[in-house]
């Protein structure tokens, strides 16, 4: 996963865990340092201040396409609502 792939991934993990009325706790653990875990720590305290993923183009065309994206979107979606 790219930073910004794991950005979004500890953004929307956040939200729900607020939605449901949790303070998460979250144990990380990074395959390449200091990208993702600045990304990580970008969405935990609300910065603006981006740092550039050097390897984001080749995790890129590693990753799912837009219909798996879709099925597991819907997969967490689903359980998110039980």
């Amino acid at each position: 996963m790219s930073a910004s792939g794991r950005s979004y991934y500890i953004s929307n993990l956040s939200c729900a865990a607020h939605r449901i009325g949790c303070q998460p706790r979250m144990d990380l653990v990074q395959r390449h340092v200091p990208f993702c875990g600045h990304a990580v720590l970008k969405e935990l305290s609300g910065s603006a201040t981006r740092a550039p993923d050097p390897i984001h183009s080749c995790i890129a065309v590693q990753q799912p396409d837009a219909r798996v994206q879709s099925l597991q979107s819907d997969i967490v979606r689903d359980l998110a609502a039980l």
